[in-house]
């Protein structure tokens, strides 16, 4: 069996359907996104790799994070109307984990049902082709003399993820190369690439943006840090990795990998352990504080993550005022998105309220 299991179910959604159970009960849009591999020009890393058949060990690789790796090449438009430089993001080829590639599975599905927004980095197709499945028995009852073994689908072999290509790559990376430029004035001309307050507050505003089309289309993301966030050639934020880490997560990956780091500074999930739309808040808290701070890791007064820090945040510890940011910034945003209870931090809709209007100069 070739390509993404297409799973059967409803085809008609209502608003209350989430883009997540969109993804898993809808059949994947093949005639929209699948992209043939020879679109993909590998020629220059073939001719210098001495493994021909292993195209993608020799590729630009511009990104890599715990389960994959991202690399720049051009791909051919399907009407072959003209040659893109994109991003093709495929899971670890050394990482022989079923689970790894079923989460990666999921979230290419599910960005097949997003949709697109400014501020959310945007799913060109994909290359399914050399998916196989297997199935497998995972448990066997036998009631009555009869065996009742249930069953399921596992992935192996090759995805390939192709996303719009951003050229400044991470916000995180950015914001520490470009660290030495800033400069607290907001006079400074746009079309100068020193880092300014005005574009610190215009990232926080993308981003709130991109959560704000991520909630209207109940989408969880489980990871939102600056790491996460990319920039185009415009320096536009654009959230990406959304659902992947959540899922990794709740499949227990990391207890698995003892290589992998929790990014347990960006996590409130920690002390309740649930994901949702209140806990993406709080690390949207975060990932303002990180931006304002020009990269700086927060928590750097916890060397690493023990059960102390779970008591302090529930005894209401939380991050000082970055260096960088206003105090009516970090009063009525950053503040609030660690409020204990989920039920009084603010929605990202709210939020982008308070930064349009906090930023206004009349309210310099």
């Amino acid at each position: 069996m070739k390509g993404i299991e297409a799973s059967a179910g409803i085809q008609e959604w209502n608003s209350e359907t989430s883009c997540e159970e969109r993804a898993l009960l809808g059949k994947y849009k093949k005639e929209e996104f699948e992209i043939i591999k020879e679109a993909l020009d590998f020629a220059p890393i073939i001719a210098n790799s001495k493994m021909k058949h292993n195209f993608v060990a020799e590729a630009i690789m511009i990104g890599s994070g715990e389960f994959g790796h991202v690399y720049k090449l051009n791909l051919t438009t399907r009407k072959m109307e003209k040659i893109i430089q994109v991003a093709v993001k495929t899971i670890d080829s050394d990482l022989n984990d079923a689970t790894c590639f079923k989460a990666l599975l999921a979230e290419a599905k599910v960005m097949t049902f997003l949709g697109k927004h400014e501020n959310v980095v945007e799913l060109i197709g994909l290359c399914t082709k050399d998916i196989r499945f297997s199935e497998l028995i995972f448990h066997c009852n036998i009631i009555r003399n009869k065996c009742k073994c249930k069953k399921f689908l596992i992935g192996s072999g090759k995805l390939y993820i192709v996303l719009e290509l951003c050229a400044f790559g991470s916000l995180h990376t950015y914001l520490i190369s470009e660290r030495a430029t800033f400069s607290p004035s907001s006079d400074i001309e746009s079309n100068n690439y020193a880092l300014n307050e005005a574009q610190l507050v215009s990232w926080c505003l993308e981003i709130a943006l991109g959560m704000e089309y991520l909630v209207s289309q109940k989408v969880v993301h489980g990871d939102l840090a600056t790491r996460n966030v990319l920039l185009n050639e415009n320096r536009t934020a654009k959230i990406t990795d959304f659902g992947l880490s959540r899922r990794l997560y709740n499949y227990s990956v990391y207890v698995r990998r003892k290589n992998t780091p929790l990014p347990w500074r960006w996590l409130s999930t920690l002390v309740d352990m649930k994901f949702s739309t209140m806990s993406d808040v709080w690390s949207y808290g975060i990932c303002c504080w990180e931006i304002f701070e020009l990269g700086k890791r927060p928590w750097c007064n916890y060397p690493q993550f023990t059960l102390d820090f779970i008591s302090d945040i529930k005894n209401g510890v939380r991050l000082e005022k970055p260096s960088n940011c206003r105090q009516k910034y970090f009063d009525d945003i950053l503040f609030p998105c660690w409020k204990h209870e989920r039920s009084e931090r603010p929605k990202f809709t709210e939020i982008v309220d308070v930064w349009r209007t906090k930023s206004k100069p009349s309210d310099a």
